[in-house]
Order: C-alpha cells, then structure tokens, then sequence
C-alpha cells in the first residue's frame, strides 16, 4: 500500500491526487445512507414472536433497503472507479466529475451509468445479509453473551465472523463490480493482461478473475502476492508494470 501511495506521488506531484474521485465518492456515500434509511422506514419491522420469522423479516427489509440504495447511487460508483482508474493511462475524459458524467452518457447513454450493475447489487445483498443473520441470531439465541460469560471478556465474536464472512465470499464479487464497472470504458487498464477478457459480461469477468488467481486483489493492504511482472505502454506513452498485489 505505501509503495503504490509512494509511486502515485512521484508521478503526480502531489498526495492530493490520493483523493480522486472523493466527490462521487461522498455523493454515493450520501444517496446509499439516504434511500437506505428511508426505505427502512417505510417498511416495519416484524412483530411475529418467532425468533426465526423475525430474523427471515429483518433479513429481507435490509436486502429491500440495500437494494434500492446501490440503484440510486451506482451512477456515482461507476464515475468514482473510471476517475480513479484512469490515472493509469492518464485518459483527461474522466478528470472530473462533469466530464466522467459527459463521457459516460456519449459513450453508452444512461445504460452506461449501470455498468457492472449486477455484481455490485449482489455483493451488497450478500453482505447485508450475512451481517443481519450474523447478528440477528447472536442477539435472539444470546450466543455473544454466553461466549462473553464462558471467556470473562468480551471478544465481539460476531462481527469478527461478519468480517471473516465478507471478506471469503463477498470481496471476490465487489471485485467483479469495481471492474466491470471500467472494462467497458475504452481505458488503458483494458490493456493490462490480467484484465482481458472482463469486458465481455460480469460473469466472464468473475471467471477471469477466479482462473488468474485474482479474486482477492486488493483484499488485503499490508501484504502482497509476487507474481510475473509484466510492462505495457498506454497511449499517453507510459511504462505501466501489471503486477498482483
């Protein structure tokens, strides 16, 4: 992580370029938080007295919730990643927030904005409900609270299985979205050999990952996995090495 933190300070002069993509970021972030508290609000919680039927209700309010929230706000995750990956071969149709917008509508009209849709809604699904089953039964059967009791300390047992959880079946697709979210875009990372192949639907692209060894890329921040180190040039005329993090 500091190496690459490292490297795109050299190339751009600045740390600041560490923020790119920060105002689509914050605005998906705003309309996630929003339609998803809305939603919930609508819709009531169970009042069934049945622990499992509660958990069946919480579970499918929060995937309700959820999935509207990643509808509203994939635009801005679509814009955030073509930002933030056209730094690669320094491509100036995404410099900004207004010229990602322009680009995106020209090259693929509203359809464009809803790239990598699919993987990106089934990830958070997923996500969302593991955590709500995770935690909905630790708190109706008190496991936590007899783990607590039986060790003398707490350990949050549970949000250490969520996380575990997650981070085994969830990262591989949220992967998936964050790339076929570019794929499509024309942009130099097409180039790159670990991404042949990820334009051609989010499924093939899942499978591409899977067959490289590169469902967890980028899982992890403070460690690396070495692997052949290949060196391309993008259009603008720069070095670029592909390399497994």
């Amino acid at each position: 992580m500091f190496q690459y933190i490292k490297y795109l300070r050299e190339k751009h002069g600045t740390y600041l370029i560490l923020y790119r993509g920060l105002t689509p970021r914050l605005t998906s972030a705003f309309l996630t938080t929003t339609v998803r508290n809305e939603i919930l609000s609508l819709v009531p919680k169970s009042t069934s007295r049945c622990p499992p039927e509660q958990i069946v209700h919480e579970m499918g309010r929060q995937c309700l919730a959820t999935t509207g929230a990643v509808i509203a706000s994939h635009p801005f995750f679509v814009i955030t990643n073509r930002m933030i990956v056209s730094l690669i071969g320094g491509e100036k149709s995404y410099d900004s927030v207004w010229s990602s917008i322009k680009t995106i509508y020209s090259d693929g009209g509203l359809v464009g904005f809803y790239d990598g849709l699919v993987p990106h809604l089934l990830s958070e699904i997923l996500s969302v409900s593991t955590e709500t089953l995770v935690v909905e039964v630790a708190e109706k059967f008190e496991i936590e609270k007899k783990i607590e009791r039986a060790l003398g300390h707490s350990l949050r047992i549970m949000f250490i299985a969520s996380s575990a959880l997650n981070s085994v079946i969830v990262y591989p697709i949220q992967l998936t979205a964050v790339i076929s979210s570019v794929s499509t875009a024309g942009l130099a990372v097409s180039d790159i050999p670990s991404m042949q192949g990820t334009d051609k639907g989010w499924v093939a692209c899942f499978k591409g990952l899977w067959r490289g060894g590169n469902t967890k890329r980028g899982n992890n921040l403070w460690t690396y996995r070495k692997a052949n180190v290949e060196t391309y040039h993008t259009p603008a005329g720069s070095a670029v090495k592909d390399k497994t993090n």
